[in-house]
């Protein structure tokens, strides 16, 4: 979620797994009129980030670690989105006068959030949903538990990694099929690893009873591409082929 096109202000991490706050901001959270309504019940850890964020408060984020899914997360995808836009567009609702005029960037500083995986697409076809890129996962980092709703193939440049669910690794020089449907968690190995990876269609989140929690497809990648391009002043390359 790119809070920064919204509101200036780069948060990576709007569903925080734990949050420390100040008795004033504490104060301020108490005082909205929230805690009977749907925000209040579902979707709440991004409506304390977007109140903390409206009201202009001072916000520093720091890693603790891989993030812990709830086990009251949403079992489907369309009730992952519903709660995450719901809050937002209802946030954007409320506080038009706020997001819509022009204000100064808020700076959010972030310890150790260094990215374990980080991804150089190759290609970006919208047409088609199919998405090429070279995967760079650092040692000891993993691609969270997940499957695809269609075939890859990868091919092992540097380093080596296996899945957390299988007995074998993969090394440079080798190729993978994954077949749609499988469901595995990508773990590097100590030295890390670089992997071309061609993808068609989307990719899904799973937690340990296998629901769906979160997304990746073709569009979403041309999205943080192109924002990554416009953040460093780049003209984009033109991937979609």
């Amino acid at each position: 979620m790119r809070l920064h096109l919204i509101h200036g202000c780069a948060v990576r991490e709007p569903y925080p797994s734990d949050f420390g706050f100040s008795g004033t901001l504490g104060t301020h959270l108490l005082s909205q009129d929230i805690w009977t309504q749907e925000q209040g019940r579902h979707g709440t850890e991004l409506w304390l980030t977007l109140s903390a964020i409206l009201g202009r408060f001072k916000m520093f984020q720091a890693f603790l670690g891989t993030k812990a899914r709830a086990e009251n997360a949403p079992a489907d995808l369309v009730s992952a989105m519903r709660e995450t836009a719901g809050t937002l567009f209802n946030s954007m609702d409320s506080h038009f006068s706020v997001w819509s005029s022009a204000h100064e960037p808020l700076n959010v500083p972030c310890l150790g959030c260094e990215p374990a995986v980080s991804l150089e697409p190759l290609r970006l076809n919208r047409k088609t949903g199919q998405w090429a890129n070279l995967t760079k996962v650092v040692g000891g980092g993993q691609i969270n538990r997940h499957y695809h709703v269609n075939g890859v193939v990868g091919f092992v440049l540097e380093g080596s990694w296996y899945y957390a669910e299988k007995d074998w690794v993969a090394r440079p020089g080798m190729m993978v099929w994954e077949p749609p449907g499988d469901v595995h968690t990508l773990m590097s190995g100590e030295e890390g690893t670089i992997t071309l990876f061609q993808l068609e269609g989307a990719l899904l989140y799973v937690d340990e009873e296998d629901n769906v929690v979160g997304f990746d497809d073709v569009l979403n990648h041309t999205r943080t591409y192109h924002d990554f391009c416009r953040s460093q002043s780049i003209e984009p390359l033109d991937l979609d082929y």
